[in-house]
């Protein structure tokens, strides 16, 4: 399995928000985009390798007062991965404005 179903997606979401992609282990190669927020929370948006025409999109936050939360996980259609990227990134942010 590749990304290749998915690969112009989301090199256009990641274009488009200004974020890096990286390769992260959790238990399987997956894509990654860490945020970091100005008080220092951090964040992953990792991406599944679309199967059978479905992609999993999950985040998590890797250190700051969010970290307790639960992992947030999206199942996306390859054709709409991009709207749960969004989705996921649009929680990021939310998150990043809750206060201790």
């Amino acid at each position: 399995m590749s990304y290749r179903e998915i690969a112009v997606a989301v090199r256009d979401w990641t274009a488009a928000h200004a974020l890096r992609l990286t390769t992260c282990w959790a238990g399987d190669e997956m894509l990654c985009a860490d945020l970091s927020s100005p008080d220092g929370q951090s964040f992953r948006i990792a991406i599944d390798r679309p199967i059978n025409g479905v992609t999993g999109v999950h985040l998590v936050c890797v250190e700051g007062w969010t970290q307790n939360e639960p992992r947030q996980n999206w199942v996306a259609e390859t054709a709409d991965v991009r709207e749960a990227l969004e989705e996921a990134l649009a929680e990021v942010l939310r998150r990043m404005m809750l206060r201790w």
